[in-house]
């Protein structure tokens, strides 16, 4: 006789399920065991999920064990996994990690939380809620706050459990809105508090780590600090989140004997001129934001942040692509008649397999 007929190919999950999924996970911080998850939705397939979710297999471990992430999440050791939903602020004082930078990962608007990755905090994701979001960020959707990076003050609670308070959005973003208001350039710092600054670094030897220096004087923003003659600022690695340091002029950073000489702080250029764009070039970038409900997002090149695009901009080929995130494309520029940047025409660029 013939064999066994192969198995019908399995039933796409519908947007609702989806959905559901996705704020499931978001609640556990965005990854969980897969065999915790695969009780709350029954009779769901691995297959059904890999479209939207990323499964891997448990390394080392003999029982087939798996975990499933939303993508772009790095599941966390297993021993560490938590796949309850966020605990309330620990009441007890905590550990100070000092101010700190890392990017959004997770967000949910309607419950009020999200959870930030920082390369410094070696716990996992850092949770926050809502109330630590500047006031006109904490109505933002998922697609507006989800790759953002933000500045925070790190907390370890009592009980080894990361949080962020004071948060401080620092890349900005053309919202949404109707109307968008003009962005008012940073104050100058005014001459007393710039030398009660100078005689604070002087007491420190001219030099000292800038999230100690910003827990001195909270609410001084970088930018004030770079449009001032009487500070340096310098970055102690090339990588994302990474300290800084403030330091006098003429004053040399810190340096520890370990410390490589290719891995030591870099004198923080100028400001680069900036590239304005024109609508006769072609610019090159790729997708910082999508929303995959409203199919819409925004981009980033040289010289042209925030550039929207729409799902009816792109090629008929690629409109089954439900996630754009880090697409790059090549575009023309189109600045409609309220001065907003648009695109014109976009060609995504397709890498070989």
């Amino acid at each position: 006789g013939g064999g066994r007929p192969a198995p019908p190919p399995p039933v796409p999950l519908d947007a609702d399920a989806v959905d559901a999924m996705t704020r499931f996970l978001e609640e556990r911080g965005g990854g969980m065991d897969f065999g915790k998850f695969s009780r709350e939705f029954k009779a769901v397939k691995k297959s059904q999920l890999e479209e939207h979710f990323t499964l891997t297999a448990e390394d080392g471990d003999k029982g087939g064990r798996w975990t499933i992430t939303l993508p772009g999440v790095d599941p966390p050791p297993f021993e560490e996994r938590d796949d309850g939903p966020p605990e309330p602020r620990d009441q007890g004082p905590g550990t100070p990690l000092g101010r700190l930078i890392g990017k959004i990962c997770v967000w949910d608007q309607g419950k009020g939380f999200g959870f930030l990755k920082c390369e410094e905090v070696k716990e996992g994701d850092v949770y926050f809620r809502k109330t630590e979001l500047p006031p006109e960020a904490r109505n933002l959707s998922r697609g507006a706050l989800v790759g953002r990076m933000a500045e925070f003050d790190g907390l370890l609670t009592p009980e080894g459990k990361p949080r962020a308070e004071a948060l401080a959005l620092l890349d900005r973003e053309a919202a949404p809105v109707a109307a968008a208001k003009s962005e008012e350039p940073l104050p100058e710092l005014e001459p007393e508090k710039i030398q009660a600054m100078v005689d604070f670094l002087d007491e420190q030897g001219g030099h000292m780590d800038y999230g100690r220096f910003a827990n001195q004087f909270p609410g001084v923003k970088k930018a004030q600090l770079m449009q001032c003659d009487a500070f340096s600022l310098v970055q102690e690695s090339d990588r994302p989140g990474g300290r800084w340091q403030i330091t006098l002029p003429g004053v040399e950073p810190m340096f520890t004997e370990e410390t490589p000489e290719d891995a030591r702080p870099k004198q923080l250029p100028p400001p680069p001129v900036a590239v304005e764009p024109s609508e006769s070039l072609w610019l090159i970038g790729c997708v910082k934001k999508w929303d995959p409900k409203k199919q819409l997002g925004f981009m980033i090149a040289d010289g042209a942040d925030d550039v929207f695009i729409h799902r009816n901009d792109l090629p008929p080929e690629i409109h089954g692509v439900k996630n754009m995130m880090g697409v790059e494309m090549a575009f023309e520029l189109l600045i409609t008649e309220e001065g907003k940047r648009r695109v014109k025409t976009v060609r995504p660029l397709i890498q070989p397999n």
